[in-house]
């Protein structure tokens, strides 16, 4: 684990690395020598980065893997909330970032936290609350990484039709990060709950829930999904059903 370069931008401590296990991992451990920092951690690749139900995060070469800190107090939707509302906000976040590097109107935020361009995948998030002050977020990009087709994903370089710089990028990505939260008026949560419901990539799809089919045709607030199964029945289930009970995405 060998430190290539490390400076500060805004209020963050960054630490770009060659390659690591994990950015969330080598986060952690900074805050445990010192939680009232803000630190990014950056690797060019892990060799144990990992997603949402502890799965494998394939971490190659090119693509752009970092975690950050984020203080709860700075964030009104935060202060009484955690890694399920800040996801939200990421999600959000990270799609209008690409939007505004004119990847076009193709970008969608997919439940729970992934950001999909048409029907492949472009970069995910995970947040983990680390204590009361503290939540890491950690996000993984497929930037000018060569994807294996069986991955279903995509990389902006086969988007913008061009090679980008990653240090760069993840400036360019933290910069606008701050100032998006610094705007009262698109953290409302109104606002935020729209902008996550609305256009997501899940609503019309086809999905199977405890072994029954259904279509997704709502997201409603606090974490919720509604479902209509092929009868007309309505079934409304949880965040929490999504993770610990048999739920596939139908293509």
């Amino acid at each position: 684990m060998t430190l290539l370069e490390n400076y500060k931008l805004l209020n963050y401590n960054v630490e770009l690395y060659d390659e690591i296990s994990s950015t969330m991992n080598v986060c952690r451990d900074k805050l445990n020598s010192n939680s009232h920092l803000s630190y990014c951690i950056v690797s060019n690749s892990q060799t144990n980065g990992r997603g949402t139900k502890n799965r494998t995060w394939i971490s190659a070469k090119g693509g752009l893997y970092f975690s950050f800190t984020i203080k709860k107090n700075n964030l009104d939707f935060l202060k009484n909330g955690g890694e399920l509302d800040l996801t939200i906000i990421v999600s959000i976040v990270l799609k209008n970032f690409f939007l505004s590097l004119n990847c076009g109107e193709e970008i969608r935020i997919k439940w729970f936290n992934d950001i999909y361009f048409q029907d492949k995948k472009l970069a995910g998030i995970l947040c983990e609350d680390y204590d009361k002050e503290n939540i890491i977020c950690g996000i993984g990009i497929n930037v000018n990484n060569n994807l294996d087709e069986s991955l279903n994903g995509i990389s902006l370089r086969s988007i913008l039709k061009r090679k980008l710089n990653l240090r760069d990028l993840l400036n360019l990505f933290l910069q606008y990060f701050e100032k998006y939260l610094k705007d009262k008026k698109l953290m409302e949560a109104e606002k935020i709950w729209g902008e996550f419901g609305d256009n997501n990539y899940i609503l019309g799809k086809k999905v199977v829930y405890d072994k029954i089919e259904y279509e997704v045709i709502n997201i409603k607030k606090n974490y919720f999904l509604e479902l209509r199964n092929n009868n007309g029945n309505i079934k409304i289930i949880s965040w929490e059903d999504t993770i610990v009970k048999d739920f596939i995405l139908l293509n």
